[in-house]
């Protein structure tokens, strides 16, 4: 099982960490790298999470990915895995793949392709993370499983990023959809990427209650690793508030 929290800035890094020694089991940090930052200068943040926790290093944000021609995208990956080898567990070799924000479908697939055979061949793990929309979009090249459909992808662990509550209202079937999804990935390992709370005047007690039921759910199978990797964690989750408090008792 995997007890994922985001992490995507690096100022009051010392807070950061304070808030993740607090956690009551070993986290798996995602980590999201900046475009146009060296590897380099990740290396002391790496360093200073690995004694309390795993990580899994994000090449680029979502929206990022379409700023890289495919042999920058190469060169980044190549980089990152060499410099950050003896601290990254996991590389998230694309991030909400299918959205329209990261570019035409086939140059992301292309590109996400590429870094899974320059992870895994350096045997580390592959994860890529795919966007779950509860409205379809117009253009249904960009619905999640006609993507994967067109653009098969062979990642050791398949995750979807879902924002439910831009939604009012809407309540999305957790078993229902990942019954569905394992039915794409069966030889994957699957949970949640990404969720939090959109848009963000949530209040503290919405932002906790959220994280309760996200982590309250449990797929029946094998391949289920839970994820959840709470993406407002560098600004929710300081020692004392109701977001870090609801985390704990999740987890425990």
């Amino acid at each position: 099982m995997i007890y994922g929290v985001t992490i995507d800035r690096t100022d009051r890094f010392s807070h950061q960490l304070k808030s993740l020694s607090l956690l009551p089991k070993r986290p798996t940090v995602r980590f999201v790298f900046d475009p146009g930052i060296r590897a380099e200068e990740y290396l002391y943040f790496c360093k200073q999470l690995k004694p309390i926790a795993d990580i899994m290093g994000q090449f680029v944000d979502s929206e990022s990915i379409k700023t890289y021609t495919f042999a920058k995208y190469q060169e980044r990956v190549i980089e990152y895995v060499t410099v950050l080898k003896d601290y990254v567990d996991i590389w998230e070799c694309g991030n909400e793949v299918n959205g329209d924000w990261c570019g035409y479908p086939y140059q992301v697939w292309q590109k996400v392709v590429g870094a899974i055979q320059e992870v895994k061949k350096r045997g580390k793990r592959a994860a890529v993370t795919y966007y779950y929309d509860l409205e379809p979009p117009e253009n249904k090249q960009f619905e999640m499983f006609n993507w994967i459909t067109e653009h098969p992808l062979k990642p050791d662990l398949a995750l979807i990023s879902v924002y439910e509550n831009w939604y009012p209202g809407v309540v999305l079937d957790f078993k229902k959809l990942f019954t569905r999804f394992l039915l794409e990935f069966p030889d994957a390992e699957i949970g949640f990427g990404e969720f939090g709370p959109q848009p963000r005047k949530f209040s503290q007690s919405k932002r906790a209650a959220m994280i309760e039921r996200y982590h309250a759910f449990s797929f029946p199978s094998s391949n289920w690793i839970g994820g959840w990797f709470y993406w407002d964690f560098s600004v929710d989750c300081k020692s004392g508030t109701p977001t870090l408090n609801a985390m704990v008792k999740s987890w425990k």
